[in-house]
């Protein structure tokens, strides 16, 4: 009743839009990207993005799941020649602070993105400038191919800035943050969005640090928010599960581990994560992983080697305090290594945890460190960058993402123990009864943020 309600509006109400009424109610554990996408790091954070930023293009996700990118503030999918993409901006688009969208907010926007952020070393390699009226040229490496570089536009870190600054009121985004009240942060309707105004009129956003996806869903099933980022059991009756998404378990190899322990710690992992112990983990929430990309994802399709014979014994495996998910998963892990490679390994919480600071920490307490990522990439190129990123790997080129040529940096990859990983899941979102989804602007297709949220007038 709700989604024919909402489908009939769309019909009648037309350009007009007017809304229904009603909010959602998000919980998340960093508001950061409300101003600066660059700060959005998981699910929860790129949703943010997706309803305070716009971007020069924007994913959909058919019934089918496939994803297409489709125009935002590009009036059409533009001219692409010789690495050279052409675009012209829609009319009327505006920011948050009521400036409107120019080029020139576009070339400040590709400016920055090549000096801050996960994307500067492809950006780098961007030259934008001003063509006739409305249109600007982006020049892309050689080699470049059209769907990389729109699917590269449309990433949560793309976004486009007044000025190219993160500022408050920066953002051009369906949704802009009008203040705080008890609850959090509010963010209102934006007319100024390309496509118009949103249905609903506000999103509240609680700022609450969460102890993993569980106490989410908890908070979901008592009807205290109206999003969850993963399928919840007992669900209340009326709740949508949209689908979509990966997440990845993966095992960060201490850092400055010297070389034969590395190998050594390899072949053991190898082993341990094809034991029925953690197979039976594992099972219903995933597949164990053969290499550390999701299968849809993955730029090879080379297992991870097996490595030489281990020198190490007494692993410290450790996880995010306070994730009992991870915690859950460490513990699993601590006993396949007992039993197949007669190994006394123990498990500590570490506070703040995650994969990000694992793989750039210089002296740990721990020889591995179990962590999740939820990935952002829609394509296997960009995906291989995503990694790249996320461990501090050098050899990508921005030539390599964009042409989609990273089958031989990704076998080199397989080849190293900086992260083994251990199992991959695909992970739904879930919306609660009376909230429906749509595509939105972002670039996390799959996602609940890659979907913008209603809820029906009661």
């Amino acid at each position: 009743m709700i989604a024919a309600l909402a489908i009939v509006a769309e019909l009648v109400l037309g350009g007009g839009r007017k809304p229904y009424g009603g909010d959602v109610e998000l919980r998340v554990s960093d508001a950061s990207a409300i101003v600066d996408p660059h700060a959005a790091l998981d699910r929860s954070g790129r949703m943010l993005a997706a309803l305070t930023h716009c971007h020069l293009f924007r994913p959909v996700q058919a019934l089918d799941g496939h994803i297409d990118i489709v125009p935002e503030l590009a009036a059409g999918p533009g001219a692409f020649s010789g690495g050279a993409l052409t675009v012209t901006l829609v009319d009327g688009a505006r920011f948050h602070d009521d400036a409107p969208v120019t080029s020139a907010d576009v070339i400040a926007s590709m400016k920055r993105l090549a000096t801050v952020g996960p994307l500067k070393a492809l950006f780098a390699e961007v030259k934008a400038s001003d063509a006739a009226g409305r249109a600007l040229v982006l020049q892309f490496p050689k080699g470049a191919q059209l769907d990389e570089v729109m699917a590269l536009l449309a990433r949560p870190e793309a976004a486009i800035l007044h000025g190219g600054r993160a500022v408050q009121g920066a953002g051009c985004g369906p949704y802009r943050a009008s203040g705080t009240d008890p609850r959090g942060i509010t963010l209102d309707a934006f007319g100024g969005h390309p496509e118009g105004r949103p249905f609903l009129d506000r999103v509240h956003v609680e700022v609450r640090a969460e102890r993993g996806p569980r106490e989410l869903a908890t908070a979901f099933r008592y009807g205290e928010v109206d999003v969850a980022w993963e399928p919840v059991q007992g669900a209340p009756a009326g709740a949508v599960n949209l689908g979509g998404g990966w997440a990845s378990w993966l095992a960060i190899v201490r850092p400055g581990l010297r070389q034969n322990d590395r190998l050594g710690l390899r072949r053991k992992m190898f082993a341990a994560t094809r034991d029925a112990r953690l197979a039976r983990y594992i099972e219903g929430r995933g597949a164990v992983a053969v290499t550390p990309w999701p299968e849809p994802l993955a730029p090879t399709s080379t297992a991870i080697g097996a490595g030489d014979a281990s020198t190490l014994l007494g692993l410290v495996i450790a996880y995010p305090d306070g994730d009992d998910e991870l915690a859950e998963l460490a513990r699993a892990l601590r006993d396949a290594l007992r039993m197949v490679a007669s190994d006394n390994a123990r498990v500590v919480p570490v506070a703040r945890l995650t994969a990000q600071s694992a793989a750039r920490q210089s002296d740990p307490i721990w020889d591995l460190a179990v962590v999740r990522h939820e990935w952002a990439a829609s394509t296997r190129a960009t995906a291989a960058l995503e990694l790249a990123d996320l461990l501090g790997l050098p050899g990508l080129a921005a030539s390599d993402v964009l042409s989609g040529q990273t089958r031989r940096w990704a076998d080199a990859v397989q080849a190293r123990v900086d992260v083994i990983p251990l199992a991959h899941a695909p992970r739904g979102v879930m919306l609660s009864a009376g909230v429906r989804g749509v595509s939105a602007s972002s670039g996390v297709p799959g996602l609940a943020d890659g979907y913008r949220p209603f809820k029906a007038r009661p």
